[in-house]
């Protein structure tokens, strides 16, 4: 990953390099501040990757952007930072040039080593993976999203649920409630095992509120809320099952 310095400094080149006033310091963006690069307050995100402030970036979530700025030492050229394009245009770009940059790494893998990327590079690979995902979720992408999760899940580290909450979620949004309960169901189990039955029936809770908020609104999945709820309520009873 690029570091938080040399990201700085990118962002700052970019700035100049866009008309922007030179005497006037350059700003970037973290996770819960806005700070000048070498700053003092800077230095409490250190390891945090910097998101440009501009108006092509100010528009997108910082995690959103992160994801992005990970995988390329530089930004790319083909980004006009005074762009204040609709982000679904935003979305698509950086979609396809995260996509093409996958290709490129699978292109040099296969030629280096004969093996695919994920073999050679899991890390580097997952990365990716996450971020496309990231944006085919943003623009609704739903058949495209669904085969990426499934092979970020098919190609999972032993031990990391984070993927499965991220898929949980993602079902969520579809309103498939009952396979995104199944879903979280395997890291509750899994976090008995590890004694860590507080945070799986918080993970319970959630998954409550969830079901009683299905009708908010006039949702259209209203009429599922019963049978959610008694399938919820089964999970728990399974739950408590197994701490028994």
């Amino acid at each position: 990953m690029t570091s938080s310095n040399d990201n700085s400094s990118r962002t700052q080149d970019q700035n100049n390099e866009n008309g922007d006033i030179a005497h006037t310091p350059p700003k970037v963006r973290y996770s819960t501040a806005t700070v000048t690069p070498g700053s003092q307050a800077a230095e409490q995100f250190k390891w945090e990757m910097p998101v440009p402030v501009n108006s092509f970036w100010d528009s997108i979530s910082y995690c959103l952007a992160r994801s992005f700025l990970s995988i390329f030492p530089e930004i790319p050229p083909v980004i006009d930072s005074n762009s204040n394009a609709p982000n679904e245009e935003k979305f698509s770009l950086l979609l396809g040039l995260l996509r093409a940059r996958l290709s490129e790494l699978k292109r040099d893998s296969q030629a280096s080593s004969g093996k695919g990327l994920a073999d050679t590079s899991h890390a580097k690979w997952e990365e990716l993976q996450r971020a496309i995902f990231g944006f085919q979720a943003e623009l609704q992408l739903l058949e495209e999203g669904e085969q990426t999760m499934k092979l970020l899940l098919r190609h999972r580290k032993n031990g990391d649920f984070s993927l499965l909450h991220i898929y949980a979620d993602w079902l969520i949004k579809r309103g498939d409630y009952r396979q995104a309960e199944e879903v979280e169901m395997q890291v509750v189990k899994a976090w008995d095992k590890w004694d860590r039955m507080e945070e799986a029936r918080g993970l319970m809770k959630e998954i409550e509120e969830i079901v009683e908020g299905m009708d908010a609104d006039g949702s259209r999945f209203g009429m599922y809320k019963m049978e959610e709820r008694r399938l919820n309520q089964d999970m728990v009873r399974e739950l408590e099952g197994v701490v028994a």
